[in-house]
């Protein structure tokens, strides 16, 4: 598949998945002063503590949302760097696969 169509096709998803989640509120988190999102781990991405009751899957996925910034359009060459073993522009499922089985232990 073309990495745009990948890219836009995972964002698609995950907004999806999220929203299924029972989240209300924005997709969108917080944007630095000039518009970029925070990176990763900073203060302003730190998850704020759930309601009591809600599950640990809730609480992940909205740890989660943060990825949603950098799923897109705009990131396509970086994603498609980091996935696309071969060059063609193309993401197949075996470099989907072999870039997912890759990622460091302790992470999701």
């Amino acid at each position: 598949m073309k990495a745009r169509h990948f890219v836009l096709a995972l964002h698609d998803y995950y907004t999806d998945k999220l929203s299924k989640a029972g989240g209300s509120g924005s997709d969108t988190p917080p944007r630095m002063t000039d518009g970029r999102p925070f990176p990763p781990g900073s203060a302003a991405q730190t998850p704020r503590t759930p309601k009591s009751g809600t599950s640990a899957v809730f609480k992940r996925q909205q740890d989660d949302k943060w990825a949603l910034a950098y799923i897109n359009a705009a990131y396509v060459q970086p994603i498609l760097e980091a996935v696309d073993d071969d060059g063609t522009g193309f993401v197949s499922v075996k470099e989907v696969n072999t870039f997912v089985a890759e990622r460091p232990d302790g992470w999701r």
